[in-house]
């Protein structure tokens, strides 16, 4: 799946990595910002439900890949974020 962004990388990984930006199209809180090996929860307040969230890799203005709606160490789904441009 692909979602064109008309913005440079760095934009768009920050957009994703920065809780203070992604809580304005996303989930509304977030413990913390996405950095490897950071255990966070974000929550969609408004619904009354979070979610625990292990970023699992992190190449800055390029990938974040991150692991959520876990309910065990085995389950989840790994989500892939890649920034390219478009040159």
């Amino acid at each position: 799946m692909g979602v064109l962004i008309r913005r440079p990388p760095h934009d768009v990984f920050e957009a994703l990595a920065d809780p203070s930006t992604t809580t304005r199209f996303w989930y509304t809180k977030s413990s913390g910002r996405m950095s490897r090996g950071a255990t966070l929860t974000w929550a969609w307040e408004m619904h009354g439900v979070s979610t625990a969230v292990q970023v699992e890799a992190v190449e800055p203005d390029r990938l974040i890949r991150f692991r959520w709606g876990m309910y065990s160490q085995s389950r989840g789904r790994s989500t892939p974020r890649r920034a390219s441009p478009l040159c």
